[in-house]
């Protein structure tokens, strides 16, 4: 398992360049807000088909000078069109989709213009900025405008995930034309290096927002140009949306556990995993533990909206902290992979399929209404003792998130470390079915004796069945962090920023 140690700030995040740029933050003075926001901006470039300007964003963390915790929500909302009945059935029962939500005919809540909800990652990111950064944001924004301007070389995920979506991508000529060049998916090193990826139109957008904030993503040239393209395609989103979304700043939600406090955000997966880590403490000490994990899951989802399918999701996961003890958990996402698997031309934006959150038939607890807000499964994490942060966490994957950020908080506050926490072996569980890693594949018959469909299966470098997590806990006086070795990695330390 990958780590780092350090006595000064340190960020982890999905990318090594997105790490870097979160770094040299640091390294110009700047704090773990700089870093972080720095590290999702650049994300947004190296990874868009995972998160990005599109989607959405929630952050937790704790500021350093005044001990005040803080939460900021940029969630994807439904547009001020949306109805309730938007969607026709297809008539099938089988669940499809992220959330396992009846089929809706030729996937409009998944796929493509109707799909696309408010995006909020824009605003959350520079509301973070604009109450606690320490540096300017043209300063913040540079190597994300670089990595889109002068391209960076795709690696052998992004190729890969890239090669999975493209009959989905290839319906889109935009999208087609940035990752599907020549009419092939963007090749990962393989004999040499990968291919490069220039991203110029969403340069010019980046470079708008480092001058002009969020409201020059929200109102102007760059909303009228999304909206015009998304009514153009029959999609549901105006410029007013846009113009009227606001990010949320508040205090996080705080839930204890033993000595230890943990903060996440409402309306995200933080509930549910701490249902999940308040049952494993119910658990009796003879109950074998895949067991007692698998029946937490299985109860707290219960109580999360159902149905569900377990499919995984796609996001983008930063942890950042400096010397000053500033520390930040940030998760953002566009949903599904690609998201609507629509980039808009003119301003590079790669939209998310947001409405996939809604239930598509009307009077049920989540049908589509104007404004609602998604249930996400994000879970940033940070856990405090005595008042002071001792770890922050989160992780990509959809609601293998949930149990992923639950299974090694459990393990934090059992003395284990970041990078143990991280390493050892998980299981996921929802809805009847049981995906146990084949080094926990003796407790299968157990659970199958308890009805549960036991799978046992393994993380391969291209799978998510465990989620993707990475973290930092407190190391003496300075940080440790660590990150999942399987998939591309990214892990700096103050003054290893590289431009």
């Amino acid at each position: 398992m990958p780590e780092v140690s350090t006595d000064g700030g340190v960020v982890v995040a999905n990318d090594q360049r997105a790490a870097d740029a979160g770094a040299l933050m640091l390294s110009r003075g700047g704090n773990a807000v700089d870093a972080a926001v720095a590290t999702a901006f650049a994300l947004a470039v190296t990874e868009p088909f995972l998160s990005g300007l599109g989607g959405g964003a929630w952050i937790v963390g704790h500021h350093g000078p005044t001990a005040a915790p803080f939460e900021v929500a940029g969630a994807i909302t439904a547009p001020a069109a949306a109805r309730p009945d938007m969607f026709a059935l297809a008539g099938s029962d089988d669940p499809v989709g992220f959330y396992g939500w009846p089929k809706v005919v030729d996937d409009a809540n998944i796929l493509g213009a109707r799909s696309i909800g408010v995006p909020g990652a824009v605003a959350a990111l520079c509301l973070a900025h604009r109450r606690l950064g320490a540096l300017d944001l043209p300063t913040i924004m540079a190597p994300a405008i670089s990595l889109a301007a002068d391209g960076h070389e795709v690696d052998w995920l992004a190729s890969a995930l890239t090669t999975s979506a493209a009959p989905e991508l290839a319906r889109f000529e935009s999208s087609a034309e940035v990752f599907l060049p020549g009419g092939l998916p963007l090749r990962g090193p393989v004999m040499g290096t990968g291919d490069l990826l220039r991203q110029p139109a969403l340069a010019r957008t980046l470079d708008a927002i480092a001058a002009g904030g969020a409201a020059a993503f929200y109102r102007g040239t760059v909303a009228e140009r999304l909206a015009e393209s998304i009514r153009e395609l029959g999609g549901i989103l105006s410029a007013a949306d846009l113009a009227d979304y606001r990010a949320r700043w508040a205090g996080p939600t705080s839930v204890r556990i033993g000595d230890a406090e943990l903060l996440g955000a409402p309306n995200t997966g933080f509930p549910t995993a701490v249902e999940m880590l308040h049952a494993m403490a119910r658990t009796p000490p003879e109950q074998d533990p895949v067991v007692g994990w698998a029946t937490a899951m299985g109860s707290a989802f219960r109580r999360r909206l159902e149905p569900a399918a377990a499919r995984s999701g796609c996001t983008s996961h930063v942890t950042a902290a400096d010397s000053a003890g500033t520390v930040v958990s940030l998760t953002q996402t566009v949903l599904d992979l690609f998201g609507s698997r629509y980039l808009e031309p003119r301003t590079g934006v790669l939209l998310n399929d947001g409405m996939l959150y809604f239930d598509p038939r009307p009077g049920r607890a989540n049908s589509v209404r104007p404004g609602l807000a998604g249930l996400a499964a994000v879970t940033p994490m940070l856990v405090r003792r005595a008042g002071e942060p001792v770890a922050a966490l989160g992780a990509s994957g959809g609601r293998r998130i949930i149990t992923a950020v639950a299974q090694v908080t459990h393990r934090l506050l059992a003395g284990q470390s970041i990078t143990d926490a991280l390493a050892a072996p998980r299981i996921h569980a929802e809805s009847g079915t049981a995906w146990v890693d084949p080094r926990l594949g003796s407790a299968a018959p157990l659970l199958r004796e308890r009805g549960w469909q036991a799978v046992v299966v393994g993380e391969t470098p291209t799978t998510f069945p465990y989620a993707r997590a990475n973290g930092i806990d407190r190391r003496g006086e300075g940080w440790r962090a660590a990150a999942d070795a399987l998939k591309p990695y990214g892990l700096a330390t103050e003054g290893e920023g590289r431009e």
